[in-house]
């Protein structure tokens, strides 16, 4: 997953950065960077997001734990 992010990301931020921009004064972001910005944080709330789901599935439903997988496979 990291690979395809370190791929597609550069990708999404050049799109979405617009050298136009850089002489408006804007709330997020300056520099022509604002939907960069927005994008950037939009995601890092996703992946917080998504941990803190990961972690209440796996709290809610865990995994039986395997002690020694060597020795169940020896008996």
């Amino acid at each position: 997953m990291k690979g395809l992010a370190a791929i597609v990301g550069p990708v999404i931020a050049g799109t979405l950065y617009n050298p136009a921009d850089a002489a408006t004064p804007s709330i997020y972001g300056l520099f022509g960077f604002g939907k960069v910005t927005l994008f950037v944080g939009s995601m890092m709330l996703a992946t917080a997001l998504a941990g803190v789901a990961a972690w209440l599935v796996s709290y809610v439903n865990p995994r039986p734990r395997v002690r020694n997988a060597l020795q169940s496979s020896v008996e």
